[in-house]
């Protein structure tokens, strides 16, 4: 569908002229797009799962700063 628009982040949407029932509207996608969505997908899970470990390993280090101080006691 031609666009003036960034092809990577665009999708097309439509509705058929006789529409019975709103629960068969269709949001088409091509491959493409789904392939650069699903990309996205994958950063947007692997930042989340850094972010995720990194406060793991701080709370980690944490507790085991507090059982060293709790032992040393």
């Amino acid at each position: 569908m031609p666009t003036s628009f960034n092809k990577e982040a665009s999708f097309a949407v439509y509705w058929t002229q006789e529409i019975e029932d709103e629960d068969e509207q269709t949001v088409e996608q091509q491959p493409e797009d789904l392939k650069t969505q699903e990309q996205q997908l994958n950063e947007l899970v692997d930042i989340q799962i850094e972010e995720i470990a990194g406060v793991a390993k701080n709370v980690t280090s944490r507790c085991k700063d507090k059982m060293t101080e709790l032992v040393v006691q």
